[in-house]
């Protein structure tokens, strides 16, 4: 029984690593336990009881928590569309209604809030919506 516990902990150490979702762990954690009583040489029927207890536990109290702090260590991070937000650029072409202009190595589509704008104005990234940065003079 010793080779399940250490599949079952590396396939859920691995699922983890490739997924960022740190509900597999889960199993690892209980197959650890599994793997202590196998070591133990105590009945396999006990081993996949503790198995499960530890993998509840787990899925019911520490993933929550888990998510949670991942959820809030994320609510400060900007996107790179986010930090566009307040830069001021000078246009490279006119602008019309709205023109497809490369920004950052990216071809957004430019939408002017204030009219048609001419090259070389400064203007003012004053949002993104979907596909659109929305600039203003």
């Amino acid at each position: 029984m010793l080779w399940l516990w250490v599949v079952v902990i590396l396939a859920g150490i691995i699922i983890d690593y490739l997924s960022s979702d740190v509900l597999f762990v889960g199993f690892s954690f209980g197959a650890l336990g599994g793997l202590v009583l196998a070591f133990l040489d105590v009945n396999v029927i006990l081993q996949f009881i503790l198995f499960s207890i530890i993998t509840i536990l787990f899925f019911f109290y520490v993933y929550p928590k888990i998510k949670r702090k991942i959820k809030v260590d994320n609510i400060g991070t900007k996107t790179m569309e986010q930090s566009y937000i307040g830069r001021k650029i000078i246009l490279d072409e006119n602008v019309e209604d709205s023109s497809l202009i490369k920004f950052e190595g990216i071809y957004w589509t430019f939408k002017s809030v204030s009219g048609p704008l001419k090259k070389g104005t400064e203007v003012e990234i004053i949002g993104i919506e979907g596909n659109k940065i929305l600039i203003k003079k």
